[in-house]
């Protein structure tokens, strides 16, 4: 059903120098999206899925492939970033909090089906954005989460990090 996963192009460095990708499941299919908003000039579809379950399937097969082209003892090594900066709505993505952590919801168990060892975190919020609420989440519902990710425009990241810390200690890892 994902033919074109065969396709799909590497831009990165496999081996050499410790290079490893950084795999981030952000935007969205266009035939699998529940809305129309874009960004930039390449028009990323930054709306949550309309069927969940057609998305995951769509996690699991590409993490499949990538695991039968890398294997699995690498695949794991790459962590995996639900979405990024979801935090600005209505930038990089056109939904809600509760939309945001209903699509990790879902791909947590879809990206651990391949292999329980593979790194799960996000939401690479813009400052502190949304990560207490993952954090949350995770707890609540027991949802794997290895780490938080976020970006640290013009301040000092240090605060940033030491509230990542703290809310990742409360999960007891």
């Amino acid at each position: 059903a994902y033919h074109h996963i065969a396709h799909m192009k590497y831009h990165f460095v496999n081996g050499g120098g410790g290079i490893r990708p950084f795999l981030e499941l952000g935007f969205m299919p266009y035939k699998m999206a529940s809305g129309t908003q874009t960004v930039f000039y390449w028009k990323g579809n930054t709306t949550p899925p309309k069927d969940y379950s057609l998305w995951c399937d769509l996690v699991v097969a590409t993490l499949s492939h990538l695991m039968e082209r890398y294997g699995a003892d690498e695949v794991v090594t790459w962590p995996i970033e639900v979405w990024n900066e979801p935090d600005l709505t209505n930038v990089f993505f056109h939904g809600s909090i509760g939309d945001y952590l209903k699509i990790y919801e879902y791909a947590a168990p879809a990206i651990r089906e391949g292999d329980a060892d593979v790194k799960i975190g996000g939401p690479a919020g813009a400052g502190s954005g949304w990560h207490a609420q993952l954090v949350d989440q995770a707890k609540n519902k027991s949802l794997p989460l290895d780490f938080l990710s976020g970006h640290a425009y013009g301040t000092s990241y240090t605060w940033q990090l030491d509230a990542m810390r703290s809310q990742l200690n409360t999960l007891g890892n």
